[in-house]
């Protein structure tokens, strides 16, 4: 009945029952543990020093091994394994029945079924399935010689997580290699262990690798916790070594905060600081057979910087941005570096004692909300110098004053320095930017002394006046269907580029479609659209506008394409019809001119009554037509 009984339980799906194994089995085996017995039994799991230790809570994951001590000191005990949800089997060769029974006896040496000798009864091994479902392995041992005991284990198997993913987070991807007298530069490396439904695995020793730059723990209180969610808090586990190639760290447990609605499982830091020599680290992180790495640009002293303005021609009143790489002598990207405007003649006018533009170096470029982080991927760049974190002031409820800092060149290595062509907001010019080319030059310093051995960058910025034309390249006619791409181009009134600019393309009349639009603004001047006709002949209107910064309208252009065959040019008709082939009685509409004016294809004569006899122009053989007069009617032969 106790077998039946099992073999039912055995086939039933619910997660329910699992909760109820421990009642079940008191049920089943009440009979058996309710009699008198001198037998025990305990669970253990084997330590890395072969050592054993008591099975925590009876749980064990699939793929473990679990050993199964029962306290008979002399004579033979019969293991016998029953499951429900779960497999396993004994490991030792003298198991029969597919593993599920094996009889053994105390030993004192190694290599029989008693694996462990140095205790004073029978042990032997049990290995879940790697393949194990979730549930419970029943190990019954029944004392065969010196009485009849029997005693029975739970064995609660978990499935264990299984790695799936490895994901790699530096908080900077650049930093100083600590070559020569430079302060070497760290960073930290975030990694996340997940299984194949994104969950974080916990209490999984990773191992770390980094092909050059320098391995250590977080250190307390300054980057050893970090807060998921709302309020996870999770206290990082220290690396197993200090200035080092390679090591291991272990992946953090959820805390279990309530509501729990955040998974922070899964999650290691590791620190990775500059050893002294330039080049790139490759650091590789490896649990099992998942393995993942990010490449950390160990930079030298910076050699170079090269610079290239976002529009090289911009109105009065207009701004841009000269965008600064600097690099060392292997190319790297350097971090933190500044750069500054030359400080003895950094910016040239076009003229001497004329206005200058304004160059700084402590405005970032944002694209998105301003009091956001610098995003690197959507275009965002960093100033070229130092700018503290700006906070949110209380008093302007409306206004978010908060602005991000910088400190210098990017992961990539790259900045921005600012130029503004002041003026336009005055009746006056005489505080504008003087209108030419301003030469602007950059040193690689904060303080625009010039640095030995790094070379200056030269950028030019033309300065021109409002937008008063507008140019393009449109043809007159297309086929249908084709596509064209139309190109314009923004003069001021000295016929000067105008960069910067608010510019729109709108379709004001005719069919087909423009499939890529023009962006919001010229670059130096310049800015296209593309148009795809439809298949039908007609007409097609846009209308090319540009803006000031308060949406007024200062130079318009309109383009007209026709589609399909252009209607026939030439001059306008001279018959009253147009001859075809035979005899016709026509006027001619054309000026008074000699008869061959009325020539047409396949002509062969022209004639006229007139005074009693006739009058004609036969091509290549006869005149006597003299000339054509205009409103007469005459007989035009058409082969």
């Amino acid at each position: 009945m106790k077998n039946n009984l099992i073999s039912a339980i055995a086939g039933w799906k619910s997660a329910a029952l699992l909760a109820l194994v421990a009642m079940v089995a008191a049920v089943v085996f009440s009979g058996v543990l309710s009699n008198p017995q001198t037998a025990e039994a305990v669970l253990q799991m084997r330590n890395a020093d072969g050592t054993f230790a008591t099975l925590t809570d009876g749980e064990a994951n699939n793929g473990d091994t679990v050993y199964i001590q029962n306290d008979n000191t002399g004579g033979y005990v019969q293991f016998d394994i029953s499951s429900l949800g779960a497999s396993g089997s004994f490991t030792h060769g003298d198991a029969t029945n597919n593993g599920q029974t094996i009889v053994c006896q105390a030993a004192s040496t190694a290599g029989a079924c008693d694996v462990d000798t140095s205790d004073t009864g029978v042990t032997v091994a049990l290995k879940i399935d790697a393949d194990s479902a979730k549930g419970v392995i029943f190990v019954k041992q029944t004392d065969l010689t010196g009485g009849t005991d029997e005693t029975t284990e739970a064995i609660t198997v978990v499935v264990a997580p299984v790695p799936t993913k490895l994901t790699l987070t530096p908080a900077a991807t650049a930093i100083n290699s600590g070559a020569g007298a430079a302060t070497a530069g760290s960073t930290t490396i975030d990694i996340r262990l997940t299984d194949e439904n994104a969950r974080g695995i916990p209490g999984s020793t990773v191992t770390i690798v980094s092909s050059r730059a320098l391995l250590s723990p977080v250190e307390s209180g300054v980057n050893d916790t970090k807060t998921y969610g709302a309020d996870d808090v999770i206290t990082f586990s220290a690396f197993s070594g200090t200035n080092v190639l390679a090591g291991t760290v272990t992946t953090s447990a959820d805390p279990d905060t309530t509501p729990d609605t955040t998974d922070s499982a899964g999650y290691a830091r590791v620190v990775l600081t500059g050893g002294g020599s330039a080049g790139i680290s490759t650091v590789t992180v490896t649990v099992g057979e998942i393995s993942s790495s990010v490449d950390i640009v160990l930079h030298g002293p910076v050699a170079a910087i090269a610079a290239s303005a976002e529009q090289s021609a911009i109105e009065v009143g207009g701004k841009t941005f000269i965008v600064v790489t600097a690099t060392d002598a292997a190319g790297n990207p350097v971090k933190g570096q500044k750069v500054s405007k030359l400080a003895q003649g950094g910016v040239v006018p076009p003229e001497r004692l004329a206005n200058p533009v304004v160059v700084s170096n402590e405005v970032n470029k944002q694209v998105g909300p301003p009091d956001a982080a610098l995003v690197a991927a959507i275009g965002e760049l960093p100033s070229c110098g130092v700018k503290a974190v700006a906070n949110d002031e209380a008093i302007t409820e409306d206004v978010n004053e908060a602005r991000p800092a910088s400190d210098g060149t990017n992961d990539a290595g790259k900045c921005v320095i600012q130029v503004d062509a002041v003026g336009g907001d005055t009746p006056s010019p005489a505080d504008d930017a003087a209108r030419g080319t301003h030469t602007i030059t950059l040193v690689a310093s904060a303080t625009g002394a010039p640095v030995p051995g790094v070379d200056a960058a030269v950028v030019e910025i033309e300065v021109g006046g409002a937008p008063s034309s507008i140019e393009t390249d449109a043809p007159s006619q297309i086929a249908p269907s084709d596509e064209v791409t139309v190109n314009i181009t923004v003069l001021d009134d000295e016929d000067v580029r105008v960069g910067g600019v608010p510019i729109e393309v709108l379709h004001t009349a005719g069919d087909g479609a423009i499939i890529a639009d023009a962006k919001d603004k010229t670059v130096d001047g310049r800015a296209s659209f593309t148009y795809i006709a439809p298949s039908t002949p007609g007409v097609v209107e846009f209308l090319v506008r540009t803006k000031n910064a308060l949406g007024g309208v200062t130079a318009q252009q309109p383009i007209i394409i026709q589609i399909g065959e252009a209607a026939p040019t030439g001059p306008a008709p001279t018959w009253s019809e147009t001859p075809t082939s035979g005899t016709h009685n026509l006027v001619w509409n054309g000026a008074d001119g000699p008869a061959s004016d009325g020539a047409v294809e396949g002509l062969v004569a022209i004639w006229r009554w007139e005074n009693g006899g006739w009058l004609g122009y036969v091509p290549g053989l006869a005149d006597n037509l003299n000339e054509l007069e205009n409103g007469k009617a005459y007989w035009v032969v058409v082969e």
